[in-house]
């Protein structure tokens, strides 16, 4: 069954009613899920204040650890807010879809693009994940390593000293 093309007096493609109940359930989907992403983004942001201030009331940001966890809850408030608002935006470009006549590929390619960016943040973080899992794995064993080989040689110190 083959989905009649709806053009515009303009030229423009429109999209099936079928099609655009698609669109619509998207386009919603994705602006509910913007908000709690912003939201969650700010929250970590507040977080990271309250944090920060413990911090410098107990004069501890000589500890490089927890010095660095406020960098990585910016990050990551950063990354929910962006998220949020990307999506945010592409679901508002499907539903202008569904609300105006004339211009659904200009919309469609608005929410794509706003979308594309998503992913593309999304791909670099599994990216770095997968290189920092790499990492970690790569020093465990090279700690593993030289611990074990520390422990052979004051292994073989006191068997040594036991003769003598």
């Amino acid at each position: 069954m083959s989905n009649p093309v709806y053009d515009t007096p303009s030229g423009g493609y429109e999209f099936t009613p079928e099609q655009e109940r698609t669109v619509s359930r998207l386009g919603h989907s994705l602006r509910w899920t913007s908000l709690p992403l912003i939201s969650l983004g700010l929250l970590v942001l507040i977080n990271l204040l309250m944090y920060a201030i413990w911090i410098w009331r107990r004069g501890q940001y000589d500890n490089l650890q927890l010095a660095a966890l406020p960098l990585f809850l910016l990050g990551i408030a950063i990354l929910f807010v962006g998220i949020g608002a990307w999506i945010g935006r592409a679901g508002a470009s499907f539903l202008r879809i569904t609300e105006t006549r004339g211009n659904d590929i200009d919309h469609l390619m608005s929410a794509l693009g706003q979308l594309d960016k998503v992913w593309v943040v999304i791909a670099g973080f599994v990216k770095a994940l997968i290189l920092l899992t790499f990492l970690t794995l790569l020093f465990n064993l090279i700690h593993v390593w030289m611990e074990r080989d520390a422990e052979d040689k004051a292994a073989a110190g006191v068997a040594v000293e036991s003769r003598y």
